[in-house]
């Protein structure tokens, strides 16, 4: 017999993760699966129901957008027919939450103004850099972005009733084109918002358009999140980071010069990354760390953290696929990270040279 079981997220996650809850469900669910075959479906209103109708319907499980089913044992999970379009999800319902227990976390940005809340405006990122997991999925490495009109509203509200005084734009993209960024600061300009707020930009973005950041400025912007990642053109390019150190530095000139605060992030024990270029890292943070502080603006550099061998991604196709013995379960991923949050331990960094 087939039995289709609806849980809801509510049900799961009340307040609080249930365990006693999930660890009786689990044992039920274990006791049925002797006698029959159990398909649960989780949260996702209609889409839950779109899944649940077509199970019914003994529609094969290969042709199901998202699905994921064991096949003679096997995990699988197929592919997704197409992303949620952004642009039609409308205004956030803040109003379900409790905002306060959310404006006050702290994620090492010492120079935001606090209440502040981490917004996302859109998702996915086009830059398709060969390390990082947004350009795995098709889906991924293109943006898809609320409407303008949404986001100036969802704004309004957190300004009215979270009290907040900073906004962080958490998207991977969240520039999207010139004439986006454009319409954005026109709609912010006519709303009349008084908001701090600050996001991620791309150096070439910041070099290309640099009218639009001081336009930025003049509207509220903060600070900028940028990621140089690396003080050898080498190794930008294995990244595919289409930068390189020199437009780092005259990215970060142009920052200081108009007083715009940054956050930066570097990596380092990348594949085939020598000694000497791991050295460059340190040394071109260290430089931009000095202007910053020579102009006693405030600044936070992220690391350099070492490389994560993210799977699917070029990087870890090309140097780390079949080098090395892959987890084969989540909880062998969780023992595959070292306590300090990174891949490994140093001395098992193969894909670096000594």
């Amino acid at each position: 017999m087939k039995i289709v079981i609806s849980l809801g997220g509510s049900v799961i996650i009340p307040d609080k993760v249930d365990l006693d809850y999930l660890n009786k469900f689990k044992k039920t669910i274990l006791k049925l699966k002797k006698k029959h075959k159990i398909i649960i479906v989780t949260g996702g209103g209609s889409i839950a129901r779109t899944y649940i109708d077509a199970l019914k319907k003994d529609k094969k499980y290969e042709n199901i957008s998202g699905l994921g089913y064991k096949l003679n044992g096997v995990p699988v999970i197929n592919n997704i027919s197409k992303p949620f379009d952004f642009s039609q999800i409308g205004k956030y319902h803040f109003e379900l939450m409790d905002i306060s227990k959310w404006t006050e976390i702290k994620f090492g940005n010492h120079y935001m103004l606090y209440p502040a809340f981490h917004y996302y405006a859109s998702k996915g990122c086009p830059m398709r850099c060969s390390f990082c997991v947004n350009s795995i999925d098709a889906f991924y490495n293109k943006r898809r972005v609320k409407k303008i009109k949404d986001i100036i509203d969802d704004i309004k509200y957190l300004l009215s009733n979270a009290n907040i005084r900073c906004l962080s734009f958490s998207d991977e993209y969240f520039f999207g084109t010139p004439t986006w960024f454009s319409e954005f600061l026109d709609s912010l300009e006519k709303s009349g918002l008084n908001l701090k707020w600050g996001s991620t930009f791309h150096i070439k973005v910041i070099l290309s358009h640099p009218e639009l950041i001081l336009r930025a400025k003049s509207l509220g912007l903060e600070f900028v999140q940028i990621s140089p990642e690396s003080g050898s053109d080498r190794m930008l390019n294995l990244l595919n980071k289409k930068i390189t150190v020199d437009d780092t530095i005259k990215c970060f000139e142009f920052l200081v010069k108009n007083k715009i605060p940054a956050i930066g992030n570097f990596m380092t024990h990348l594949p085939t990354e020598t000694e000497e270029e791991r050295m460059a890292t340190f040394e071109l943070q260290q430089k931009l760390q000095k202007m910053y502080d020579d102009d006693n603006l405030s600044s936070y550099f992220m690391g350099p953290t070492p490389y994560r061998p993210y799977p699917g991604t070029q990087l870890y196709q090309q140097y780390i696929l079949n080098k090395c013995k892959e987890p084969a379960s989540l909880d062998e991923w969780e023992k595959f990270i070292s306590p300090v949050g990174a891949y490994l331990i140093e001395e098992d960094y193969f894909w670096t040279k000594k």
